[in-house]
């Protein structure tokens, strides 16, 4: 029974028991031990004298417990070739053979050269160490898992420590269960497609919820394992952690789309916002433009930080007043934009004047230091207005507002002006605000539109705007000026023109301050002109200047009464002052009276 079970290729070989003579042997094991039958009568200790030294102990021990116990005999030993003395790997198999009635009679046995079979097995564990060394020590997370019913059957630790998961034994995870909820529905129709054969695996990004709450982006290759050409029912899943690249790259994102300082979004995005919304036809598209009033005397006044502050409070109230519903940018030093849509002009009407009134919400405190911002709008006419017809228009409609609108920002931003550079001299801040009032009473008078009486007060209030270049103990002489004093203080006309034309929100009413000196006969500075060759506007100041001027306590004169003031200024008439400026003004004197 024992040799019907063996291979035509193994070497057979019997053993008497009571003699260690070999009685017979198979061609195919004296090839293996390289004997010859011919040489002499052979022996079992031929056989032990080819092992290696080692192994000859083992197979006395081994022998022995065969013919006294009857124990199985199957080792592993190593022999040296005689032909070329490698050493090589033998199978040996040795049992007691019994006669018909049960008694011992010989010792069967059976040798196979497992050399290369060895040499086979010892590649294939170092295969597998390898691979296992690869698979366990792998900077990827990798993982076998059912395609359908998406349990994780067996996975390495690096993809327990992406995920973040302790792992206890019976514990069956399933990855869709801790999939982020954005990334899942992605997630399952690739697993959908890849299942039905529709594509072989694939990659893609996702995040997954940690058990502390935290979230990990993987890059994420699914392959599905074919075994003989068909597809089995389980993936392979490699994930790699690309956490710290994700954050970074969508810090990229948030930085290349929202403003370093305030935190908004940024003329890029107001730019790209606008292309987005024409090109997709939403209609009618709203615009409305805020710029900051006074910036650039709050920047040389209190300095940058202090301005830079100011713009964060405003960016901060427009996006309160927005509450989410649209997006604000900052698109310039000091302007800001929103884009709408859905509205109609008088509803936008209504939300601009509206959000103007929630920003510039300051203290009514004269030294306030908070900054106002002006608003305008402009709505979509026609599907073909382009941005830069919408833009133009909100602007105009801003700085029309912004320059001359008495309420615009509660004239915050002209007090706080005044109240930086007139700080010399409390008695020329005082004077250039009256002015200004007594310019509005007279241009009321004249029956100017409202936006032409507030650019007449506002160029008013600046008129004196340049004697924060003259020393203060010129200002405040307690006696008369010499001439060369006095040449210094009429350069404050040129000195103002200047400090206005480098004001983007006041450069317009530049002129109108430069002329005020002006007189009516020629006889005036900076350039001597008359008549109506000097703005109305000049006119105007000249008339409300001199009758401020003769009707306030000066530290070299006492002040006289108004009566005296507008007979003085109607003695004037023609020579100083424009006559009928001046027979306006004295109506509106008397009617006051």
């Amino acid at each position: 029974m024992f040799l019907e079970k063996l291979s035509n290729d193994i070497g057979i070989f019997e053993l008497a028991l009571k003699s260690p003579n070999i009685i017979w042997a198979s061609d195919e094991f004296l090839l293996i031990f390289a004997l010859n039958k011919n040489d002499k009568a052979l022996s079992l200790n031929d056989i032990r004298n080819l092992l290696l030294e080692e192994y000859q102990e083992t197979f006395d021990i081994k022998i022995q417990a065969l013919i006294k116990d009857n124990e199985k005999f199957n080792h592993i030993f190593k022999i040296k070739n005689k032909e070329n003395s490698e050493n090589r790997e033998i199978f040996l198999k040795m049992e007691i053979k019994k006669d018909e009635l049960n008694v011992p009679k010989s010792i069967i046995g059976v040798v196979k050269d497992v050399t290369s079979d060895m040499k086979i097995k010892k590649e294939l564990s170092r295969s597998e160490e390898m691979y296992k060394a690869i698979y366990e020590n792998s900077p990827f997370g990798i993982s076998l898992t059912d395609s359908f019913t998406k349990v994780i059957y067996e996975a390495n630790q690096k993809y327990w420590d992406i995920l973040g998961i302790d792992i206890i034994d019976g514990t069956k995870n399933i990855w869709s269960s801790f999939t982020h909820p954005d990334d899942l529905q992605e997630d399952l129709k690739n697993w959908d497609r890849m299942n039905k054969g529709e594509t072989d695996g694939y990659i893609m990004n996702k995040r997954y919820f940690r058990p502390d709450g935290s979230i990990v982006w993987v890059e994420m290759h699914i392959i599905p394992i074919v075994l003989n050409g068909e597809k089995t029912n389980r993936h392979i899943c490699i994930i790699h952690d690309i956490t710290e690249k994700m954050n970074a790259a969508e810090e990229f994102r948030h930085s290349s789309i929202h403003d370093c300082l305030t935190g908004i979004y940024n003329r890029r995005f107001f730019n790209d916002e606008f292309k987005r919304q024409f090109e997709e036809k939403i209609y009618p598209i709203s615009l409305i433009l805020g710029d900051v009033n006074g910036l650039k005397f709050y920047n040389d006044t209190y300095g940058h930080l202090e301005a830079d502050k100011e713009l964060i409070r405003i960016a901060k109230r427009i996006n309160e007043f927005l509450n989410e519903k649209h997006n604000c940018s900052r698109i310039g030093g000091d302007e800001f934009a929103i884009i709408l849509n859905g509205y109609t002009e008088e509803k936008l009407k209504e939300l601009t004047y509206n959000l103007e009134d929630y920003v510039n919400q300051v203290d009514n405190d004269i030294n306030s230091k908070s900054l106002t911002i002006s608003f305008g709008y402009s709505i979509q006419r026609s599907r073909t207005d382009s941005f830069d017809d919408l833009f133009k228009e909100a602007e105009s409609f801003m700085y029309s507002k912004k320059y001359y609108n008495k309420n615009s920002g509660k004239s915050n931003s002209i007090s706080l002006i005044m109240n930086t550079l007139f700080e010399k001299s409390e008695r020329e801040k005082n004077h250039s605000e009256r002015v200004g009032e007594i310019c509005e009473k007279i241009a009321l008078k004249m029956g100017y539109s409202e936006q032409m009486v507030n650019k007449i007060r506002t160029a008013g209030c600046f008129h004196d705007i340049g004697k924060m270049s003259i020393d203060k103990n010129i200002l405040n002489k307690p006696s008369k000026l010499s001439q060369s004093e006095w040449d210094i203080i009429k350069l404050h006309t040129i000195k103002s023109a200047k400090i206005l034309e480098n004001s983007v929100e006041y450069k317009n009413i530049s002129e109108i301050v430069l002329y005020h000196h002006e007189r009516f006969d020629g006889s005036g500075y900076p350039n001597g002109l008359k008549g109506n060759e000097i703005p109305i506007e000049s006119r105007i100041i000249s008339v409300a200047d001199s009758f401020d001027a003769m009707t306030r306590l000066r530290l070299y004169r006492e002040a006289i009464i108004e009566k005296d003031a507008i007979e003085e200024i109607s003695k004037c008439s023609g020579t100083q002052f424009d006559p009928e400026i001046v027979e306006i003004f004295t109506q509106l004197c008397n009617d006051n009276n």
